[in-house]
């Protein structure tokens, strides 16, 4: 994508607001902006980005830009860049319903903790009744 350039995925339109470079110490940050839109209303930029460590100068790191919903996850890959001419590639990965397997995890996780509970943990449960005591 070249600088100011926009693309649409289903829903979504991305545009490539330039690629800036910074280094903090420890590394050197390569960072895509990228303005996201959704159905015309704009959702903020998104950051994703190349990282190179200077101890590990072997390989660099992909730092991927996420925005989550309760719908779906968007996510942004920056695999290459050009900085002279502001220009990247961007690869736009749309997951439906991801939040929804994390949410059902946590079911999983309640009802193996309740299974796990000895029985006398359900003894306030049991009614007691009086062997004199009738019962229809």
């Amino acid at each position: 994508m070249k600088l100011g350039a926009e693309t649409a995925v289903r829903h979504y339109v991305v545009r490539n607001n330039g690629v800036k470079v910074t280094d903090d110490g420890q590394k050197q940050m390569v960072t895509g902006h990228i303005a996201v839109s959704e159905d015309g209303k704009s959702l903020g930029t998104m950051y994703p980005a190349r990282w190179f460590f200077r101890k590990h100068e072997e390989q660099p790191t992909t730092e991927v830009a996420i925005r989550r919903s309760a719908a779906e996850d968007l996510y942004l890959v920056m695999p290459a860049y050009d900085v002279n001419d502001q220009s990247m590639s961007l690869q736009v990965v749309i997951s439906p319903l991801i939040n929804w397997i994390w949410a059902g995890f946590g079911i999983l996780v309640l009802g193996t903790g309740i299974a796990l509970l000895p029985e006398r943990a359900f003894a306030f449960a049991l009614g007691r009744v009086a062997a004199e005591a009738s019962t229809t």
